[in-house]
C-alpha cells in the first residue's frame, strides 16, 4: 500500500468540517505536513 500522508490528512480534516490546506515538505527521510486554515484556533 502506497501511503499518501498529505491526501490522507486533507481528507481527514475535510471530513471533520475543516476548510484547510496542507503543505508537504520533505526533510531528510521525513515528511513535514503544515496545516493552514482561516480558523487555526479550532484545531
Amino acid at each position: 500500500m502506497n501511503a499518501k500522508p498529505k491526501e490522507t490528512l486533507e481528507g481527514l480534516l475535510n471530513s471533520l468540517g475543516f476548510s484547510a490546506s496542507v503543505a508537504e515538505t520533505h526533510m531528510d527521510d521525513n515528511i513535514f505536513l503544515e496545516i493552514q486554515t482561516e480558523d487555526p484556533g479550532r484545531l
